[in-house]
């Protein structure tokens, strides 16, 4: 992505929920974890709570993930997350080095967004489509068009779903493509 991000990244990995949860708290200064929840990240700082299963890959592939949501954060001067590129991508590169790791973010039909306004409108509330969809739609733009691609398509500006015709075009040939 050739982004310098200009400081140090700091790992903190906790060893149970409770912890994790006040981390979420004092480092990141958002409000009490969801139950599902077991990384994080904030500008310099990603935080993991610690698996009893292969911790070291399971730390390692979560480390990839919330480095690249942190890359990400420096892509867009607004702070606007895209959470479906946002974290199809970081899925995306974890699949890379971990494929097996993808395989609980298998695309289903009954995920489909209804339109692009609806796909670019999902939180991390709306689970496990906002990854499975997002990874789908971000393999096909790198796999079709390139990385740089996707980089300019994720650095444009959604709001008030003011999507230009590239990008519908894009986000329609996907659609028909996955259904």
């Amino acid at each position: 992505m050739k982004i310098k991000l200009g400081h140090p990244t700091l790992i903190k990995i906790y060893p149970n929920r409770e912890s994790f949860s006040e981390g979420i708290k004092s480092e990141l200064k958002w409000g009490e974890a969801p139950d599902w929840l077991t990384t994080a990240c904030g500008e310099n700082i990603i935080l993991l709570l610690s698996s009893k299963t292969e911790i070291y890959k399971y730390h390692k592939s979560n480390a990839i993930h919330e480095f690249v949501n942190i890359i990400l954060r420096k892509l867009r001067s607004d702070n606007v997350i895209l959470w479906s590129l946002w974290e199809g991508v970081a899925r995306y590169e974890v699949g890379k080095i971990f494929p097996e790791n993808n395989q609980n973010y298998t695309l289903k039909k009954e995920h489909l967004p209804n339109s692009i306004e609806d796909m670019f409108s999902w939180t991390l509330n709306d689970g496990v489509k906002v990854y499975s969809c997002g990874l789908s739609l971000v393999a096909f733009i790198v796999e079709n068009y390139g990385y740089d691609k996707f980089i300019e398509l994720y650095k444009k500006d959604y709001s008030n779903n003011d999507f230009d015709y590239e990008t519908r075009e894009i986000y329609e040939k996907w659609i028909v493509k996955v259904r």
